[in-house]
């Protein structure tokens, strides 16, 4: 069912990325240090932008914008397809507890990653406030997310040792920390791959004689 899959997939990203977003916006409230202005600038243009996108997703109204300005014949066979995928999205906007639940544990998700690397931070004498982490972590898994190198890498890096040497972390410090919770992810990554490799191969259809 392609209009399930892809409506399910959009709602996670769109419920994760709000989580970020508003983890970056509450640790930015709290952080002692000022963050430059581009960066707040950003973060609630991105706010902003996530909630119109929500809106477009699941409110019927915006989306009757959108067919009308795309109502010509030459897309009829596009708007045939968007058919099955409104039904989809219909399902998940009458479901409200469901995507607040979504969004509940997106946040209780991306908190777990924040706590990963503050605890990297402690053990490496990295000594900063808990709204810290909360301000700058979210915003170096955004960078990551950015197409500008592969998986992130090099990105991330540099998103810690910036922002972080803005909280007075020593650019090595902040260096070592982002390389350990790489590190740490890769290693989580790992009984996962070993369960894949030692899984039976999927059963291929054989043509009909």
């Amino acid at each position: 069912d392609l209009p399930l899959a892809l409506s399910s997939v959009l709602v996670e990203r769109l419920c994760g990325l709000m989580a970020l977003v508003l983890l970056t916006v509450l640790g930015l409230t709290l952080a002692p240090v000022h963050l430059p202005d581009v960066i707040q600038v950003a973060v609630g243009m991105g706010l902003v932008t996530l909630l119109a996108a929500g809106a477009v997703l699941l409110h019927p109204w915006p989306r009757r914008i959108v067919r009308r300005v795309l109502a010509l014949p030459r897309l009829a066979p596009v708007m045939q397809r968007l058919a099955g995928f409104e039904r989809r999205i219909d399902a998940y906007a009458r479901r409200p507890f469901a995507l607040t639940l979504s969004l509940a544990l997106a946040l209780a998700f991306q908190l777990l990653r924040v706590t990963t690397v503050v605890v990297g931070a402690y053990a490496l004498g990295i000594d900063a406030s808990l709204t810290i982490f909360i301000a700058i972590v979210p915003i170096t898994i955004l960078v990551a997310l950015l197409p500008i190198s592969l998986g992130g890498l090099g990105a991330r890096e540099a998103s810690y040792v910036a922002l972080f040497g803005l909280a007075g972390v020593q650019p090595e410090a902040a260096l070592v920390l982002a390389l350990a919770r790489e590190a740490m992810q890769l290693l989580t990554t790992l009984p996962g791959a070993v369960l894949y490799a030692r899984s039976p191969a999927p059963l291929k259809a054989r043509p009909e004689p």
